[in-house]
């Protein structure tokens, strides 16, 4: 990993910043293991074949002048990724090699002016990205020895085609003060989205690995938002909200067909959110929070297993979200510091009837038997919880000392709801030393008890019970350096 910064600041007010940023990565991909391995021989890779190769660039210029009640800013980035893959997880029902590239030019425009009348500010803006790139998926020709996967071959091509992303989103922001306890805001982004999809092999209808037509798609979208914050006194407020979201569906999921009869007529996903809360602090040593959301989300796109054992892609409905969110720091003597938070929650399926994509004739195609309403999500647990405890000695040069403990809940292994994980606990620790204001040495702990544990567990009716193993006891440590000028 490789990143420099440069920023310079100018009687007249301009900041120009620079970020480069590069990574390779070249790892192991481990797979699932069933209910006995992970029991046994977690730490057992079974597929050593897999493998995940990645590189990246980053390089971004943010170049921003404020000028009396003015502000604006402007920042052109350019992106390239490059991903080779086997993904451990279809190794057992679709065994694939993936090589993914994409290309990127966009930037980030924004005009921000202050007013006097109402304390009244504005701010508008422009998103745009134009993203070119590939993916090409073959099949691997493997199957376990003695349950190891250890050796394959490149068979026939399942996809390979090229699509370029492009999108451009304006949006305008207005805030307020009609009273002077009171703080309104409002804002409205239009996305304009889409995708120019060609594919170098033939079109197929039939098989677990269907591919579109080419084709070009375009997505807009609305999408408005509102809050509000109230002064009940000095050191608290009350404060409230609605968004409105919209996200298209991913290359992946439309173009990359599978066994479902159409994939290019996906729907956008929709969230509409609302939150309520207070905020506040006392005595100077104690912060806290208190929120409780209300969340839905239509038309969410879900990839369920038919009876088959094939992989569809589909909108499944709506699905909704309610929780409270509590979270609280406090400052202590000998400077100690606290924070802790929690939230609890139920994340479930309203209505949940998968409905392949409508083709372009308008006909209705056929729809699986399959409903999961009212039934809770899968991987998501019903509660959340961190506590953190700070120590910042002087001896550390304003470094620091913190164990940190994350909880867990249970949830569903499957939306069928037949099979639940029980979560997990987990401590760590983190220290850092700064040698000057721009050289930093830093250590960080995890899983400090050595806890058998697992990040992701699924269930289905054909591979049963698949844990992902979580990591073990390990120590990471570095050095980092701020260069400035």
């Amino acid at each position: 990993m490789l990143a420099s910064t440069v920023g310079r600041v100018g009687a007249s007010g301009l900041t120009v910043k620079t970020v480069l940023t590069a990574s390779n990565i070249d790892q192991q991909d481990v797979p699932t293991v069933g209910l006995a391995m992970f029991d046994t021989l977690p730490s057992f890779n079974r597929a050593p074949i897999a493998f995940r190769d990645v590189q990246a660039v980053r390089l971004s210029a943010a170049v921003e002048q404020a000028r009396g009640p003015a502000l604006w800013s402007v920042t052109p980035y350019a992106r390239y990724n490059s991903l080779a893959l086997i993904p451990s997880w279809q190794l057992s029902y679709d065994p694939q090699v993936w090589d993914t590239r994409s290309r990127s030019l966009g930037m980030l425009a924004k005009y921000r002016r202050d007013f006097v009348p109402l304390q009244a500010r504005v701010i508008a803006g422009v998103d745009l990205d134009y993203s070119p790139g590939s993916f090409v998926a073959q099949q691997v020709v493997t199957s376990p020895e003695n349950g190891v996967w250890a050796s394959y071959t490149v068979g026939e091509t399942h996809y390979d085609y090229d699509v370029t992303y492009r999108a451009a989103s304006p949006y305008l922001q207005v805030e307020l003060s009609p009273l002077s306890r009171l703080r309104l805001d409002a804002g409205v982004r239009w996305d304009l989205t889409g995708y120019d999809y060609r594919s170098h092999l033939a079109p197929l209808a039939t098989g677990p690995h269907r591919r579109p037509a080419d084709t070009t798609l375009t997505y807009t979208h609305l999408s408005p938002k509102v809050g509000l914050t109230y002064n009940l006194r000095p050191e608290a407020n009350l404060f409230a909200s609605y968004r409105h979201g919209f996200r298209a569906p991913s290359q992946g999921q439309l173009f990359q067909q599978n066994s479902a009869e159409n994939t290019v007529g996906l729907r956008p996903v929709k969230v509409d959110s609302y939150e309520l809360g207070v905020r506040g602090e006392a005595a100077g040593r104690l912060v806290y929070q208190l929120s409780a959301y209300d969340m839905t989300i239509r038309d969410d796109i879900f990839t369920f297993t038919t009876a088959e054992n094939l992989r569809v892609a589909s909108n499944a409905g709506r699905t909704r979200h309610r929780g409270v969110e509590v979270s609280g720091g406090v400052l202590l003597p000998a400077n100690l510091r606290v924070d802790a938070s929690y939230s609890v929650g139920t994340q479930r399926y309203v209505t949940w009837v998968p409905q392949a994509a409508r083709p372009a004739t308008g006909t209705t195609p056929a729809v699986p038997e399959v409903s999961y309403s009212g039934n809770d999500l899968e991987a998501a647990p019903r509660d959340l919880a961190s506590a953190l405890v700070t120590w910042a000695p002087p001896v550390l040069r304003d470094g620091r000392l913190a164990l940190e403990w994350t909880h867990t809940g249970r949830y569903a292994m499957d939306a069928a709801n037949t099979h639940e994980y029980g979560g997990y606990d987990l401590l760590a620790a983190h220290a850092n030393y700064l040698f000057t204001p721009n050289a930093e040495l830093f250590v960080r702990a995890t899983n400090l008890l050595g806890k058998k544990y697992a990040e992701i567990a699924a269930y289905d009716p054909f591979q049963r019970e698949q844990y992902n193993p979580g990591q073990p006891r390990s120590v990471f440590a570095g050095v980092r350096l701020v260069w400035e000028r």
